[in-house]
């Protein structure tokens, strides 16, 4: 009987102690990816205003 009653004190901690191991997991498998994921849309984001400038330019050109 006293075992059970220990089991249960103790399955909140390890529930506790996969959770914060299962969150460290998380953020360093997702921030490298979200970094590149950034830089990428950074890179995407300066292309896009070239190719504006460039479609303006030959806009005013034409009208």
């Amino acid at each position: 009987m006293l075992k059970s009653r220990r089991g249960a004190e103790w399955a909140p901690l390890y529930l506790l102690v996969v959770t914060v191991i299962a969150a460290v997991l998380l953020v360093t498998v997702l921030k490298p990816i979200l970094r590149r994921a950034a830089a990428q849309a950074g890179e995407t984001t300066a292309e896009a205003q070239d190719i504006a400038r460039a479609a303006i330019f030959i806009g005013q050109l034409l009208f």
